[in-house]
């Protein structure tokens, strides 16, 4: 009998060896082994292409080494060895995660960073299968213990998975990861038995997991935007406050896409060097497309066509100012105003000789950064006349307390593999620049009580003495916002929403047209132009705050040319005597 057992024994212990806890019936030990070697050596090589820091590699290699050496080591032996082995592969191998996280370098940016990250990935999952497999190793460990650090790690790489996916906007990607955290957070209930709150913040993930698909599928579909307005933002023109008003929705996400064209637009289009002699300008020869209006910088570094040299018989206006001045245009059609100036002094004046008008806006610029530009970039032009329309960029200049405009960029939408997250991080992200600018405002409204003795004040006399010295007529135009000290305090409260010092630029902007006002009675032969007249304060002539939309251009073009229309016949007739 006690052969018999001894043999019965040997084959139930052979049976048992044959059956791992997946279910693995028939593969023998030896083929067990043998899938667990290839399995390593794929981690291992995985680790290589994916560029793992050493110590990384190493402990893939060391899994792995634990796995195959519990299924060839005595019981004993593994019983032993195995979890020292095993607990030092895996903390080497969580290096992998961490190394990626702390250098910053997790992203699809590219197809070698892609790669990258997809090997890290995949060589992570090849480790979690390899103990699964060895149903010696559950048995030298004589419990459930070296689960607990596997789904951690299967847990951390999932969510590594996740949060890439997310930020690339990898689709498949996401869900595919989703579905894997899902299936670890079963088997998390499955393996253990834990405490009843344990269990309810397992659920609690499950049933987010699970409710987050139907969710963005319901919330896209009763938000989804007509006729492919989200797509087209300029299919809904420009949207102003009165639209904004009755389409809150609509007008976020046309802001979105407004706002978030200006990163990609700055980058295109504008040198920003603080070392350098102008700081500040555009880059000659560029082209990009702002929203969906193609703009061209030409070889001068001007924005429109070419200009001839020398200018001959032109008579040539030079726009100075901001990003007011350089235009927010978003569609084909459209065109700033220093463009439609020149129209209606064609069209109305009739003059005998050319009359041109060069755009010399440069967004971002203060009227500093612009008279940098005087020698080198303007006076070649020839200039017959400058026209100044400068404002809010150098509104600190008349106190230190207001704030600049200069700073973070505001943040921009980004498409998301779920819409509600993607609403949700925007309006996050919104707020903690909204609240980093708030911080920034003055509490009270400043004294402001003498502009001629400011910064602003003693730039513009650099600006007057430049123009008389070099003979050019100089004009100095107000500044007009989309909202004044006259505007409803509802009115104001919609703009602060994207510029929080909107009260403090109010008071701001009444100090500098009283500036503008000193400084044209000391000096009668600078001609000041009022823009205010039904623009200043008309919300339906803007984009944002101080941005026009196209009835916004049109009415300062009016505005400029009524204010210039006698000083430039009496130029034009001096000249054509």
């Amino acid at each position: 009998m006690a052969p018999c057992k001894l043999g019965c024994a040997k084959r139930c212990s052979v049976a048992r060896g044959a059956i791992s806890p997946l279910g693995l019936a028939g593969f023998s030990v030896r083929m067990l082994v043998i899938v667990q070697l290839l399995l390593a050596f794929c981690a291992v090589l995985m680790g290589f292409w994916a560029k793992c820091p050493v110590p990384g590699i190493i402990g893939l290699g060391l899994v792995g080494a634990a796995a195959v050496a519990a299924q060839l080591a005595p019981a004993a032996a593994a019983r032993r060895f195995f979890p020292w082995i095993f607990g030092l592969g895996l903390a080497a191998a969580l290096w992998v995660p961490v190394h990626f996280w702390r250098t910053g370098d997790v992203s699809f940016a590219s197809v070698d960073a892609y790669w990258r990250q997809y090997c890290a990935v995949l060589g992570w999952l090849i480790v979690v299968l390899i103990l699964p497999l060895s149903h010696q190793a559950v048995r030298a460990a004589a419990a459930v213990w070296w689960r607990k650090p596997l789904l951690a790690a299967a847990l951390g790489v999932g969510l590594l998975w996740i949060g890439t996916a997310y930020a690339q906007n990898s689709r498949a990607a996401f869900f595919l990861a989703l579905l894997a955290v899902l299936g670890l957070l079963f088997l998390c209930k499955i393996w253990f038995r834990p405490s009843w709150l344990v269990v309810q913040m397992i659920n609690s993930c499950i049933l987010l997991l699970l409710a987050l698909p139907p969710a963005d599928l319901v919330w896209s579909r009763v938000t989804r935007p007509a006729d492919g307005e989200e797509a087209r933002p300029g299919a809904a023109r420009y949207w102003t406050y009165r639209a904004a008003k009755e389409d809150p929705a609509g007008f976020e996400r046309w802001w979105a896409i407004y706002a978030g064209s200006w990163p990609q637009f700055w980058g295109a289009v504008v040198d920003s060097e603080p070392a350098a002699p102008v700081p500040l300008q555009l880059r000659p020869g560029a082209h990009t497309v702002f929203v969906r209006c193609p703009i061209s910088i030409n070889s001068q570094g001007f924005r429109g066509k070419e200009i001839t040299e020398p200018k001959g018989k032109t008579y040539r206006i030079v726009a100075l100012g901001e990003s007011t001045t350089f235009g927010w245009t978003l569609g084909p059609e459209d065109k700033p105003w220093p463009e439609l100036l020149e129209q209606l002094v064609r069209e109305r004046l009739k003059p005998d000789r050319p009359v041109e008008v060069i755009n010399a806006g440069v967004p971002g610029a203060t009227l500093c950064d612009n008279l940098l530009r005087l020698r080198d970039q303007i006076l070649p032009l020839q200039p017959d006349m400058i026209l100044s329309y400068h404002g809010v960029n150098g509104f600190y200049l008349l106190d230190e307390a207001i704030p600049t405009t200069r700073g973070r960029a505001q943040p921009a939408y980004c498409d998301r593999p779920l819409r509600l997250l993607a609403r949700c991080e925007y309006h996050v992200k919104l707020m903690l620049y909204e609240r980093e600018l708030a911080r920034a405002v003055p509490k009270g409204a400043p004294p402001l009580a003498n502009p001629l003795q400011t910064k602003y004040a003693r730039a513009y006399e650099q600006l007057i003495d430049f123009a008389q010295t070099n003979r050019i007529r100089l004009v100095l135009a107000n500044f007009s916002m989309a909202a004044n000290d006259q505007s409803p305090p509802e009115v104001v409260e919609f703009y602060r929403r994207t510029c929080p010092p909107m009260r403090a630029f109010i008071q701001a902007n009444l100090a500098h047209s009283r500036l503008l006002t000193d400084l044209a009675r000391a000096h009668p032969w600078v001609c000041l132009v009022d823009t205010h007249p039904r623009l200043d304060g008309d919300t339906e002539k803007y984009l944002d705050a101080f941005h026009f939309n196209p009835d916004g251009d049109a009415q300062v073009a009016e505005n400029i040319f009524a204010g210039i229309s006698n000083v430039l016949s009496a130029e034009l007739s001096r000249s054509a005597q």
